[in-house]
């Protein structure tokens, strides 16, 4: 089973950062097929948003493009599959974990906020 997002995120509040070692063993579920996304984004949308944005020291989410999908990556974490619900707002494949893209004064992505539940997290584009 897939360690969810949010134990990376909640990781990092806690004070000694530890990692727990089930998070990190190979993952024995395939990976999740990746349906139409939900709102069709363009390959240049899902491009812009591609990079590292980082939470804090150590602690980093990977964003790209596969294909017709967009995919997250924390730092020792298997992939994720992010499934569109707007131009700019996404819920990881499976759960009810949001990703929303947020944009500097020149409109280029600047920063990713995390939602689980009540819990949100900013990270900053490198």
């Amino acid at each position: 089973m897939k360690a969810p997002l949010l134990l990376f995120v909640s990781l990092l509040m806690a004070p000694s950062l530890a990692w727990p070692q089930h998070a990190t063993g190979a993952d024995p579920s395939p990976t999740p097929s990746v349906s139409a996304p939900a709102v069709d984004v363009s390959r240049d949308t899902l491009d812009s948003y591609a990079g590292r944005y980082r939470i804090g020291p150590g602690f980093v989410l990977s964003v790209w493009r596969e294909g017709e999908a967009l995919k997250v990556q924390a730092s020792g974490q298997m992939p994720q599959v992010l499934v569109a619900e707007s131009e700019s707002v996404f819920r990881v494949a499976g759960s009810q974990e949001k990703v929303v893209f947020g944009f500097d004064a020149s409109g280029a992505p600047s920063y990713l906020d995390f939602h689980s539940g009540s819990r949100h997290t900013r990270a900053l584009r490198e």
